[in-house]
């Protein structure tokens, strides 16, 4: 009997008895620590009255934001892989190019493998590294792509 293991699992099921509530739009970005208390799975719980999240992103995100949050959550991560396809796709004669696409991809991936179990988001401490991971993608595929038009017009190989 470890206590973590029921605390996850009494924040799972409370964040599967909030989404059910709410599915479409969800209870409210931010909520779950305040309504856990309503819907709480295991009232012996460990962790019962400590204000926490659900300890997976993704039922968070039901939770709070329902099917529509979720859906778009899932669009932002494909449009930064799509990113990063694009940048490993400029980086035909540059192999520096795309090692860093594909470390951008495994920062992603860890970071989607950890919140299954753990409660990083939404928070102030992750969500900075996270926002500024999903902005890198973009914004050096378009700093990539000038370079690639400058260098054409001076007539330079890329």
């Amino acid at each position: 009997r470890y206590v973590a293991n029921e605390s996850r699992i009494d924040r799972w099921m409370a964040a599967i008895s909030m989404w059910v509530s709410s599915p479409f739009y969800g209870v409210g970005l931010g909520c779950y620590p305040d309504l856990h208390y309503q819907h709480v799975y295991y009232a012996r719980s460990f962790e019962a009255e400590q204000h926490m999240g659900a300890h997976n992103l993704y039922l968070e995100i039901l939770a709070e934001l329902g099917i529509i949050g979720l859906f778009a959550f899932l669009l932002l991560i494909v449009a930064f892989l799509i990113e990063t396809r694009r940048i490993y796709r400029l980086g035909v004669d540059s192999p520096e190019i795309r090692a860093f696409s594909l470390g951008l991809e495994g920062m992603m991936l860890v970071y989607l493998v950890h919140v299954l179990v753990n409660n990083l988001g939404p928070s102030d401490k992750i969500d900075i590294c996270f926002w500024t991971l999903c902005g890198l993608a973009p914004s050096v595929r378009c700093g990539l792509q000038w370079l690639l038009i400058q260098n054409k017009q001076k007539g330079a190989s890329p």
